[in-house]
């Protein structure tokens, strides 16, 4: 819009009509949409000699701003004019009605506060509903893709591919995402603790080492499966078991034999399989004190 104007009808811009509307007030008009008001408060006026509102302003009472330059006015009033749900999903590159929802989103966390989203027009529904540019602008922000994560480790412990990859913060429709790490071992999915790179690192190589246990106990293990309801016909022990006892433990509802893997101050680590191990190869370890354990 030119910025040489003397009076806001003398601007000019591609389909906006500026026209006098009394002494000293203007009206701003796209073909038979009036966009909004412009009043000369006089140039005197420390804030701006124009005074703008419109219809759509993301403000309570529809001001759209003060102004010096009559351009800037005529600008200010073009700026709020709302825009379409299909116009958003074109900019944003998404489907209208990720567009839709997340402009509903916006609308419930607006409305408490007296700003308006999207516009309730019973004409104007589906690709057609507009919305403020504000909003537009927040929806826009809102459907932005995250960036792409990026590999930050890889290493090969005991056979295994150990792979860590980052992940930055971002949002698509309605869903935040935290920044993050993701972990692999050999493409499974591994419960990445919080911390830096080389603390997640050490977690995976620990999962490589369990993992390499449990295979080399599993065949000791199959052949003392036994889960027992309660405890009758077994007898508590006497003092601290050495590694490679074979004891019962409590666990998955059932007194489960197992070996002796761990022993500590005042608790004791029993492995053991179930039934289904021999086709899950799952080991399980439970650590207790002396006085839960039976023999």
């Amino acid at each position: 819009m030119t910025t040489t104007a003397t009076t806001p009808d003398e601007v000019t811009a591609d389909g906006i009509t500026v026209k006098t509307d009394g002494p000293g007030k203007w009206t701003v008009e796209r073909g038979r949409d009036m966009l909004g008001v412009i009043w000369d408060e006089g140039p005197e006026m420390s804030r701006g000699r124009y005074a703008t509102w419109a219809p759509h302003a993301g403000t309570r009472n529809g001001n759209a701003g003060f102004f010096h330059d009559a351009g800037d006015a005529v600008a200010a009033i073009v700026q709020t004019w709302p825009v379409t749900a299909a116009e958003v999903a074109e900019q944003a590159g998404a489907p209208v009605a990720d567009v839709l929802a997340a402009a509903e989103a916006l609308t419930a966390e607006w409305e408490p506060a007296g700003r308006r989203a999207v516009l309730r027009i019973a004409s104007a529904t589906g690709e057609h509903a507009k919305m403020i540019r504000e909003a537009a602008a927040a929806v826009r922000e809102r459907l932005a893709a995250p960036a792409s994560p990026r590999e930050v480790h890889r290493e090969t412990y005991r056979g295994a591919e150990l792979v860590i990859t980052h992940h930055p913060a971002g949002r698509r429709g309605p869903v935040t995402y935290r920044e993050h790490h993701r972990a692999t071992v050999d493409g499974r999915w591994i419960t990445c603790p919080t911390g830096d790179v080389p603390a997640i690192a050490a977690k995976l190589r620990k999962v490589v080492d369990k993992e390499g246990t449990d295979a080399e106990l599993l065949p000791k293990l199959l052949p003392l499966v036994d889960g027992r309801e309660t405890g009758h016909g077994l007898t508590p022990i006497d003092g601290m078991p050495a590694l490679g006892d074979v004891l019962y433990v409590w666990g998955h509802g059932r007194y489960r034999r197992g070996v002796v893997t761990k022993v500590a101050r005042k608790r004791v680590t029993v492995s053991y399989a179930t039934n289904a191990s021999r086709e899950n190869r799952a080991v399980w370890h439970k650590a207790d004190t002396v006085e839960y354990l039976r023999r």
